[in-house]
């Protein structure tokens, strides 16, 4: 019998079918945001580029005929160039799991925000992680994004967001969960990517 798939890029339900016990499921998180550079700061230091959501796969026991609830982590936004602090951070992304409306069943969390550049470049936000499922399971951190600013400076990093795990038996499509680039110039940076998520049977 040949593999079935179905792939989520957001939210949503999937129903198992007649005789199926047991589904494959691929998860990936969402990205972070990249910080922003502070505007009103005339040293316009780099912000830190977002990190990576996290990875989880593993065969997962399902009950035929029953629904169970997808939910896609989101892309973190990136910070305000035009506020201080922790305004300026890039916000987390967004956990991608897999519930049977109860229970969870197997997650991976999001990546974190890059911190905003202000009298200093920011740090890169932390990959997010995966919760091992109980079967087969196997779990990636992201990878975290870069910080900003340069060996001699607070400028010229080129920060950029961390990228997801790339799963050779099922690869996601370019960018997925890959954390935001970190902002520049006194400008804000960009938002993580959306989370995806896989099911075979």
């Amino acid at each position: 019998m040949a593999t079935r798939r179905v792939a989520f890029t957001k939210s949503g339900t999937w129903k198992a079918p007649p005789g199926v016990n047991l589904a494959q499921v691929w998860a990936w998180a969402g990205g972070g945001g990249g910080g922003a550079s502070k505007a009103s700061n005339p040293l316009h230091c780099d912000a830190g580029g977002g990190g990576a959501g996290g990875f989880v796969r593993g065969s997962i026991p399902v009950l035929p005929g029953a629904k169970y609830v997808v939910t896609v982590g989101t892309g973190g936004a990136t910070g305000s160039s035009a506020g201080t602090g922790p305004q300026l951070a890039g916000r987390p992304g967004g956990t991608t799991s897999l519930t049977d409306g109860t229970n969870q069943m197997l997650a991976a969390t999001g990546g974190g925000g890059g911190l905003g550049g202000d009298n200093q470049a920011g740090f890169g936000g932390a990959g997010g992680a995966g919760f091992e499922p109980p079967i087969n399971g196997f779990v990636a951190v992201g990878q975290p994004g870069t910080t900003g600013g340069s060996l001699t400076g607070c400028t010229q990093g080129n920060p950029q967001g961390g990228s997801a795990f790339a799963d050779p038996a099922e690869p996601p499509p370019a960018g997925t969960a890959s954390g935001g680039k970190g902002g520049m110039g006194g400008k804000p940076g960009a938002s993580g990517n959306p989370g995806y998520l896989v099911i075979t049977w």
